[in-house]
């Protein structure tokens, strides 16, 4: 992706993204000093993009109920959203229908931005994407019903079955 040349700290970019169906706006995190002969700003996707609709209400038309995530049912004609990597900023009012989410060790893995959070990274004076770091986070949301019965205690939200976690990641390097 190209962006504008001279970027700024307080621009917000847009650009679709194709796995959530949708525009997403990015706004500066901090600048990456990772290259030597020039300046890389970060900028993540923006918190109130996944804002539940009374918080943004611009997420009416997604329909989004639950902050942290974004509304994937007419997508992908099931009762599925997307959420940040490993639930990362969801709304504590779902902590109940999350799945717990372990490694091989079976060590709980806990969500942080690093790990979790989708970046663009741009050389400043360009607006060339030397770093695109995507982390999505696929879920089917259950309802108790005669034959299934997991979503005991949720508060009406259901229980949240990780179907896929999407992480891609392009950096350029001095190779």
């Amino acid at each position: 992706i190209q962006f504008s040349p001279t970027l700024k700290d307080d621009m917000t970019l847009s650009a679709f993204v194709n796995d959530l169906s949708r525009n997403c706006y990015f706004t500066f995190d901090k600048n990456d000093d990772r290259y030597k002969h020039y300046t890389v700003k970060l900028f993540q996707i923006e918190e109130s993009l996944m804002f539940n609709m009374t918080e943004n209400p611009d997420n009416a038309n997604f329909n989004v109920f639950v902050t942290g995530t974004t509304n994937m049912t007419s997508t992908l004609n099931a009762p599925a959203f997307c959420a940040k990597g490993h639930y990362y900023q969801l709304s504590p009012v779902v902590e109940s229908s999350k799945c717990n989410i372990v490694d091989s060790s079976g060590n709980p893995i806990t969500a942080n931005a690093d790990d979790d959070d989708t970046y663009l990274g741009m050389e400043q004076m360009s607006g060339v994407t030397v770093i695109a770091l995507e982390r999505i986070f696929y879920n089917m949301q259950v309802f108790n019903d005669r034959l299934w019965e997991v979503a005991d205690n949720t508060n009406g939200y259901g229980k949240f079955i990780p179907l896929a976690f999407v992480k891609r990641e392009s950096i350029m390097t001095d190779d």
